[in-house]
């Protein structure tokens, strides 16, 4: 059982004169606290990306394919403007070309509507 780091003796008792003696056992102690926190920080990691994993579902787009975009909006009291009231998504928008592997350029999906019959520009 660990309590508050007790285990880790960094500096030498009181009754011992000399410092310059400790300072090899100054070290490895260093050296275990560093290899501890090292080993627990990458226990974390590892938590944290498993949960993360579990809701992610990888996706890949193509060009001229239609998709919705997330509507990032502020509120804004002087307008009486309400950002959750705002739409969540916006579109339809277009996929114009990849730019990496999370982000796309997108563009405009114009859709013209003549006599009952809707037309798609780009």
């Amino acid at each position: 059982m660990r309590l508050l780091g007790s285990e880790y003796r960094i500096t030498p008792d009181q009754d011992e004169s000399n410092a310059l003696d400790h300072l090899p056992q100054r070290s490895t102690c260093f050296n275990k606290l560093y290899m501890d926190v090292r080993a627990r920080l990458q226990r974390a990691y590892e938590k944290s990306k498993h949960r993360y994993d579990l809701r992610h579902r990888p996706v890949s787009f193509y060009p001229n394919q239609v998709v919705w975009r997330k509507n990032f909006v502020l509120s804004d009291a002087s307008k009486f403007y309400a950002a959750k009231l705002a739409d969540k998504f916006i579109g339809p928008f277009l996929i114009h070309r990849k730019v990496s592997p999370t982000t796309y350029e997108l563009k405009d999906q114009i859709v013209i509507i003549v006599s009952n019959a809707v037309w798609m520009r780009g």
